[in-house]
């Protein structure tokens, strides 16, 4: 089955850049459609004939992407951002969805959420207006230079966020804010804790996770817990939020996106155990959670 599918994926590619879709179940081609293959790794060849790079969608994922686009997309990103998470609220937690295989995909899943991939998602479909667009910016999001695999993902939330910066698609907040504060870090609780990660288990993941978690450290801007309060009327609905902890090893917990209402600020965010919910009185939220420092903060582009 994975030497036809690749075949056909060099076929696709070699006449035009087309990549298919593929829908889990089966594995059976449900569409293709044209990606920008502009920002496709070009150092190898046979990476881009792996068939790991073939988008997955799972279950009703296709129809979700495009019932998105159903949403105003002339309103600012922020505000779309929002709404569209407010859309998903209901949906069930899957922790580690990415790592239920030992190979890598680019997998898109919009039935079920980690915290991190329901902020992912949601904010490359803030930003794209097709579903092509949409695979693509999450493969840029998710992958140091695109390049679909283990040791190029983006593990850290501190690291997503630096490339998604210098990409020019969020803002980072805690400069501008009230005592916003910055501390250096090694991020290096994969190392520690293999056995939490499924793919850990491969010795090529391990050598390069450990060789890029080795001595490196990373800066890691962030509001202390005591001057949140006082920077909350700085805040704009559709904003990322990072909950900061003071875990070994580790820059963030938890994340999820900002909401503004008359009453007050509150937080949309794919919580483990329960699923996509709105937690009300944002301040009282973050207060609540074990080992936190302070959050991170950053805000959508507009890049449509």
């Amino acid at each position: 089955m994975m030497d036809k599918l690749a075949l056909l994926i060099g076929s696709l590619i070699a006449t035009g850049g087309f990549i298919g879709m593929v829908h889990i179940k089966g594995l059976s081609i449900q569409q293709t459609q044209k990606l920008n293959t502009s920002e496709f790794p070009s150092h190898s060849a046979e990476h881009i004939f792996n068939p790991v790079i073939f988008p997955i969608l799972i279950g009703d994922t296709s129809a979700l992407i495009e019932r998105s686009q159903s949403f105003r997309a002339d309103q600012p990103t922020g505000l779309l951002l929002a709404q569209l998470a407010s859309s998903f609220l209901g949906r069930p937690y899957k922790a580690s969805s990415l790592d239920q295989t030992n190979d890598e995909w680019l997998r898109l899943d919009l039935t079920s959420f980690d915290c991190f991939l329901f902020v992912e998602q949601l904010l490359a479909l803030s930003q794209t207006k097709t579903a092509a667009d949409f695979i693509n910016r999450v493969r840029l999001l998710r992958y140091q230079n695109g390049n679909v695999d283990y040791c190029s993902r983006y593990h850290y939330f501190t690291h997503w966020a630096q490339n998604g910066v210098t990409r020019g698609w969020i803002q980072d907040l805690t400069p501008s804010l009230d005592k916003g504060a910055s501390r250096m870090i090694q991020l290096d609780f994969m190392s520690n804790h293999q056995n939490k990660y499924i793919p850990m288990k491969q010795k090529r993941n391990i050598d390069c996770i450990r060789s890029q978690e080795s001595g490196s450290l990373t800066r890691q801007n962030y509001l202390p817990l005591t001057s949140l309060s006082k920077n909350l009327n700085m805040l704009r609905t559709g904003d990322i939020f990072a909950l900061t902890t003071r875990i070994r090893g580790l820059d963030v917990t938890h994340t999820g996106l900002i909401e503004i209402t008359p009453e007050g600020v509150n937080a949309i965010h794919a919580a483990p155990r329960v699923g996509v919910i709105r937690s009300r009185d944002f301040l009282r939220y973050v207060s609540s959670i074990e080992d936190v420092v302070g959050v991170s903060l950053y805000r959508p582009l507009t890049v449509r």
